[in-house]
């Protein structure tokens, strides 16, 4: 599958770009950008996908990724069950090489 480029709009005046995602579920398709991001998950578990790499997540999980490094976190199947009261939560923050 090839990854959707997003393009992250980091507004003129400011370094980096923080959001904080509160969701059923992680919802984000496989993707990539020339941005570093950081994301901590605060509420959810399932799969991360990191470039050719696959590795369970947590609650707790602090993940650094470089640029133009493809990826997504899927939630575990129960997350996707009718009536589901399982939420996904982080914060993500995304910022340039060069940190200007």
């Amino acid at each position: 599958m090839k990854a959707l480029f997003e393009k992250v709009r980091i507004e003129e005046q400011s370094s980096l770009l923080v959001r904080r995602f509160r969701l059923p579920y992680f919802d984000a398709p496989w993707h990539y950008h020339p941005e570093y991001e950081l994301t901590l998950i605060l509420l959810g578990h399932g799969r991360r996908f990191v470039g050719d790499h696959i590795e369970p997540f947590d609650a707790g999980d602090l993940v650094l990724l470089g640029p133009d490094l493809p990826h997504f976190w899927r939630n575990d199947d129960d997350y996707y069950a009718g009536q589901s009261l399982l939420t996904a939560e982080a914060i993500v923050v995304q910022f340039a090489a060069d940190l200007s």
